[in-house]
């Protein structure tokens, strides 16, 4: 058997970089908010917290699976933080009116941290894309 060769710091720092925003955002989202909202599925609101916590977990454990290099993670990276860039950048635009109330600068600036979180690790693993493919099992 050969050596393994190691996965580019790139990439690395992309899945890192995942792991712990989507760990962060776990909590806070799927945390603070659940308590606020009390989990009424009756509530669109809460309705929302539940998927953007699923996404974030799915994040979560795509970045787990980049870092023991599958290629199969890559594709589900690419695919979940390009839909994030859109939704995100989507949700933001359309956060700014008054319908949020008292919630409105903390959730512009949820969204531009996330937006901006999934723009930089989409970046970093589409530059680093031949060299995962390289290494990639």
């Amino acid at each position: 058997m050969g050596e393994k060769v190691s996965l580019s710091v790139k990439t690395k720092i992309a899945a890192c970089w995942m792991l712990t925003i989507s760990g962060f955002c776990i909590i806070i989202v799927g945390g603070v908010e659940s308590i606020l909202l009390n989990l009424d599925f009756s509530n669109p609101e809460s309705l929302f917290v539940l998927l953007l916590s699923l996404s974030f977990f799915s994040i979560f454990i795509t970045s787990v699976f980049l870092l023991m290099r599958k290629k199969w993670a890559w594709w589900l990276a690419i695919a979940i933080l390009s839909e994030g860039v859109a939704l995100f950048s989507f949700w933001s635009f359309s956060a700014r009116g008054d319908r949020f109330g008292a919630h409105g600068p903390p959730v512009i600036f949820f969204t531009g941290t996330c937006l901006m979180s999934a723009l930089i690790s989409l970046i970093l693993l589409l530059i680093d894309r031949k060299n995962f493919w390289k290494v990639a099992e």
